[in-house]
């Protein structure tokens, strides 16, 4: 999963869910 800047650990599926939202994405992976 992911750990989130919140420290919250996200199962994959969710995750990438959320990933497909690009603000979200560049949020989260810092780019």
């Amino acid at each position: 999963g992911y750990v989130l800047e919140e420290g919250r650990i996200v199962g994959e599926d969710s995750a990438g869910a959320l990933l497909e939202d690009e603000r979200l994405r560049k949020a989260y992976l810092g780019l």
